[in-house]
């Protein structure tokens, strides 16, 4: 990226911003995403922190959660928890990430920055295709 769009983009630690322009680079295109829109909403939502979590207890929409406590073992409450929590760098909803397929028990993994940016990708991928969403080209 070049030096304006890195302040533009990514106002953190090099380090960071390229680490995730290194995973982003690559993850976007095979979505067909534009990776320049998806490092933006990385510095919008967590300021490229993979570790950011927000929980949002009024937060309605949940995806099955008894269906997902049973089958992965864990409490109900702690699902709907983990369900109504916001994770990693793309800031995931739990329930948008069980909706796109993530079986995780504890979906702490979305702060995992690769994990995390493969259900982000999955859900603007859905944005797009289910609701006709589209970046400006």
């Amino acid at each position: 990226m070049s030096d304006l769009l890195d302040e533009l983009v990514f106002p953190m630690a090099s380090d960071i911003h390229t680490y995730h322009w290194s995973l982003v680079s690559r993850a976007a295109p095979a979505h067909e995403q534009d990776p320049y829109l998806v490092c933006a909403l990385i510095a919008v939502e967590s300021a490229g922190n993979p570790w950011a979590m927000r929980h949002e207890p009024h937060y309605r929409w949940v995806h099955e959660p008894l269906r997902w406590s049973k089958r992965l073992g864990i409490s109900i409450d702690t699902e709907r928890m983990q369900q109504r929590t916001s994770w990693g760098c793309l800031q995931v909803m739990g329930a948008v990430a069980r909706e796109r397929g993530c079986d995780a028990p504890y979906l702490s993994v979305l702060c995992q920055a690769p994990v995390g940016l493969e259900y982000g990708l999955r859900h603007l991928d859905w944005l797009r295709d289910e609701k006709g969403y589209r970046s400006e080209e």
